[in-house]
């Protein structure tokens, strides 16, 4: 009990002793006080705002697809291709925002959520309307770049059947010729086996022409 009582009376002793310390010392307390909300005010002032703009960007195959046509790019590679030095620079000269293209490092950033097909544009800038320019202009720039490669890579696809096509036209006509030649002549029995040949061949070079026919069309569509 003697214990219990002591501890008690020295408790109340030293809270009343702290107390006191304060409401002598109240004035700098205030100050105090009122110092850091002055500064937590001014340096929100200070502070620039920083908006942040986000575009979820599907990546698909495209609709007719040929042996030909350029492989889908995965999404670490369409990530790699949004921030490359290229497409930064061109977003620079475009919207004008930022010090340099470098700048644009710490801006524009790209999000890959795992198991999707998906990437995401991410612009961080002193005002909305910023944000939501740099990400549209990134975003427009760097399919254009990508598709202006991809209509390139198709259109010398184009041209390389275009002249096997017009190879295989000539050897065509050339196997057309003889097979008139042995159809018509007189002794039929001694030109049979040459006459069913270029019949084979005939079909051959027909299948093989239509089929770089339809080739052609379906990459000019894409071009």
């Amino acid at each position: 009990m003697v214990d219990g009582n002591y501890s008690d009376s020295y408790a109340e002793i030293d809270l009343m002793e702290l107390l006191l310390v304060l409401w002598k010392r109240k004035a700098l307390i205030v100050i105090l006080a009122v110092a850091a909300v002055v500064a937590g005010f001014v340096g929100s002032k200070l502070m620039s705002p920083v908006y942040e703009t986000t575009l979820p960007v599907r990546i698909t195959e495209p609709l007719a697809q040929t042996e030909f046509t350029p492989k889908v790019p995965t999404v670490a590679e369409v990530a790699h291709f949004l921030r490359s030095p290229s497409v930064l620079q061109a977003v620079h000269r475009e919207t004008g925002i930022g010090d340099s293209w470098e700048s644009l490092r710490g801006a524009l950033s790209v999000e890959t959520p795992s198991n999707t097909n998906m990437v995401v544009l991410k612009a961080e800038a002193g005002s909305p309307e910023d944000g939501v320019k740099l990400v549209e202009t990134w975003f427009h720039l760097a399919t254009d770049r990508y598709n202006q490669s991809t209509r390139r890579s198709l259109a010398a696809v184009v041209d390389r059947l275009s002249h096997e096509l017009e190879t295989s036209q000539g050897k065509l006509a050339s196997i057309q010729e003889q097979w008139q030649v042995y159809s018509k002549a007189g002794n039929v029995d001694s030109n049979a086996q040459k006459v069913e040949t270029l019949s084979v061949l005939l079909a051959e070079y027909q299948r093989e022409q239509q089929r770089l026919l339809a080739t052609i069309d379906s990459l000019d569509a894409q071009v």
